[in-house]
């Protein structure tokens, strides 16, 4: 049997919660039916919630073991969804027709988390934000996109995005569907 997981809409803590339950359930199932299937339809979602997941993910060893070994199917992937889709999986296919999209970190601040100057953002706000672009451009360097050209775009508009066909043509997905 192929078991599959949906990780769909927006990435929240309960959504990321219990994709990362499904996976645990797959992984402690017998040998013969630990085949992982992800499939991805999401825009994004919280950055809190997708370094929590990965830290809980990436700090166990047969679990991360289960998800970079995963067939991944996407068809939308940006923002967080898209860290996901590409951090996972031996085997990836997209969606012809479609494009993802990855982006630097991205704050909406409210005022509680800025001192009473104005001039200092909270800790924990700046780390989340590092801990993110850490994770992004190790990304980018096993995917083989660290080059001047896509660090270029990416930090000038703060998104690089690929359709389907260039993705395919650059090595990011194996297939499109």
């Amino acid at each position: 049997m192929i078991r599959s997981i949906l990780i769909s809409g927006y990435l929240d803590d309960a959504r990321l919660a219990r994709a990362l339950g499904e996976i645990l359930d797959i992984g402690a199932a017998t040998a013969a039916n630990r085949k992982l299937v992800v499939i991805f339809e999401s825009e994004g979602g919280s950055l809190s919630a997708l370094l929590d997941f990965l830290e809980c993910v990436l700090a166990d060893e047969p679990t991360r073991a289960l998800i970079e070994g995963a067939d991944v199917k996407i068809y939308q992937a940006f923002s967080a969804a898209a860290l996901l889709a590409f951090w996972m999986g031996g085997r990836r296919e997209m969606a012809a027709g479609t494009r993802i999209g990855f982006h630097l970190p991205m704050l909406t601040l409210k005022s509680w988390e800025v001192d009473r100057e104005g001039r200092r953002i909270a800790d924990r706000i700046v780390k989340r934000c590092q801990r993110y672009e850490a994770l992004l451009a190790q990304l980018m360097k096993r995917r083989g996109l660290d080059d001047p050209k896509f660090n270029a775009e990416l930090y000038g508009s703060g998104w690089l995005y690929f359709s389907a066909e260039e993705a395919l043509g650059r090595g990011l997905v194996h297939e499109i569907f």
